[in-house]
């Protein structure tokens, strides 16, 4: 009897793969499904919290069709690092975004180095613009000739460097994300979240022959299909032997690496104990 025992990575042509799964194991912290809170999660003790984003809100994943969804929400989270103004290479706080589980969830759980965290999260083409730079209200406004001067000289900086912006079009480098995870002991952990997977950017699909008619039949020439990020916990305490699994309390993406961009989470979730399958290499 022959056999192959090649895997499926084996088979396939060498290209590009969005994969979305879920283990029987799966625990669900936020799915996005069940009310218009953007600060609770799916799972009873799981809070969200955003941190200098430009963009939060939740909403139904659409298709590229108009007026057709999936059926399933998620999480528009949007960030611009760069501090408005004359001096384009100013940075601010990097945004963040944190998913904080109960002590009552953790014991239920029970996660440990065998855990495994779930994140399903795609990228869009849009790119905020610059923050705003927050005004001091202690300190009286200029309203001098000079001061309003400098005022406007600032705010037409600011509207050529986002007209720049939208005439490069689409950024072809690849996002980058910082995942940390955090006990209660407030030890932590960071790994990019590319040591898992690559976030990529949409995929333009033409459907029609003829020029233009994809833009006018569709709202947007790609679809959004969210790739799943398996991130073992194991790996996070080998680079921070002292983050501890079992009292894991957050999960936090940094928005550090890549100071503008906006993403789209439409899963996180908890393994307790993944099938070390999952994370096997392939045969040679």
């Amino acid at each position: 009897m022959f056999r192959d025992h090649r895997t499926a990575g084996q088979w396939f042509p060498k290209t590009m793969y969005i994969t979305r799964f879920q283990e029987s194991g799966y625990t669900p912290l936020a799915e996005y499904d069940e009310d218009i809170d953007v600060t609770t999660g799916t799972a009873p003790g799981v809070s969200l919290m955003g941190d200098s984003l430009s963009q939060w809100k939740e909403g139904i994943l659409p298709y590229r069709n108009r007026g057709d969804d999936q059926r399933h929400g998620g999480v528009w989270l949007g960030w611009n690092n760069h501090i408005a103004g004359s001096d384009t290479t100013k940075l601010g706080k990097p945004a963040s975004y944190t998913i904080t589980i109960s002590d009552s969830l953790r014991a239920a759980r029970k996660p440990d180095n065998g855990s495994a965290i779930y994140l399903s999260l795609a990228a869009t083409n849009d790119k905020p613009g610059a923050r705003a730079v927050r005004r001091d209200t202690t300190i009286k406004p200029d309203t001098s000739k000079e001061g309003k001067a400098k005022a406007a000289a600032s705010a037409d900086s600011a509207r050529k460097v986002a007209e720049a912006q939208r005439k490069a079009g689409p950024d072809s480098i690849p996002i980058e994300i910082t995942v940390e995870m955090v006990d209660s002991a407030g030890h932590a952990a960071r790994l990019p979240l590319s040591r898992f997977g690559t976030i990529r950017r949409p995929l333009d699909t033409k459907v029609y022959r003829r020029d233009g008619r994809d833009d006018q039949r569709f709202a947007t020439t790609f679809e959004l299909v969210p790739q799943t990020f398996v991130m073992p916990l194991a790996d996070f305490a080998k680079v921070a032997p002292q983050f501890d699994a079992a009292r894991l309390t957050t999960v936090r993406l940094l928005f550090d690496k890549t100071n503008a961009a906006t993403v789209v989470v439409s899963d996180i979730g908890l393994s307790p104990k993944i099938d070390p399958a999952f994370l096997a290499s392939p045969l040679p």
